[in-house]
């Protein structure tokens, strides 16, 4: 019966883990969460909201056919931080509905952009 439920307990985490994202794109969409960035436009998400111009750093999430990317001060730690959701994919926003880090990026920076180091 434990080997049973094992079995089951590992299937389901197999299933959740699931995801339209490529395995060798994750490294990529990581490479997103290191420069910080400055928001094109005001954003807003329940209470939470950043201005137009502030810096942030972002976080990427994703599940089997959706990726978001979360927006947070720079200033603040990532587990501590008030997060706003800044973009939402669906794969079928991708053609053929497989993920495609070029136009994740073209999506991406339409609302914030890179803060290019001097």
């Amino acid at each position: 019966m434990k080997k049973f439920l094992l079995l089951i307990i590992t299937a389901m985490a197999a299933v959740s883990c699931k995801t339209f994202i490529p395995e060798n794109d994750v490294p990529l969409l990581a490479e997103f969460e290191k420069p910080d960035y400055v928001l094109l436009q005001d954003v807003s998400s329940g209470k939470s909201s950043l201005k137009k111009n502030a810096l942030v750093k972002i976080l990427t999430v994703s599940g089997d056919s959706w990726v978001k990317v979360y927006a947070y001060d720079r200033n603040q730690t990532r587990l501590e931080s008030e997060r706003v959701l800044v973009l939402y994919l669906f794969s079928d926003d991708f053609k053929e509905e497989e993920f495609n880090v070029d136009y994740f990026r073209d999506r991406l920076y339409r609302v914030l952009k890179p803060v290019t180091k001097k």
